[in-house]
C-alpha cells in the first residue's frame, strides 16, 4: 500500500506567528490521517 505524501512549503525565516501556528495545525491534521509530511521553505523564489 502506498503512503500519501503531502508537501507543505513556507516562507522560512519570514514566517509570521500566524504562519507558524497554521503550519503546526496543518501538520497535526496531516499526521492524524497517517499521511507523510514533506516540508520545506525558500529564502527567495527559484530563478
Amino acid at each position: 500500500m502506498r503512503k500519501i505524501i503531502i508537501g507543505v512549503m513556507g516562507p522560512g525565516e519570514n514566517a509570521t506567528h500566524t504562519d507558524i501556528e497554521n503550519a503546526y495545525q496543518l501538520g497535526k491534521l496531516i499526521a492524524q490521517q497517517g499521511w507523510m509530511l514533506l516540508t520545506g521553505s525558500v529564502h527567495e523564489a527559484p530563478a
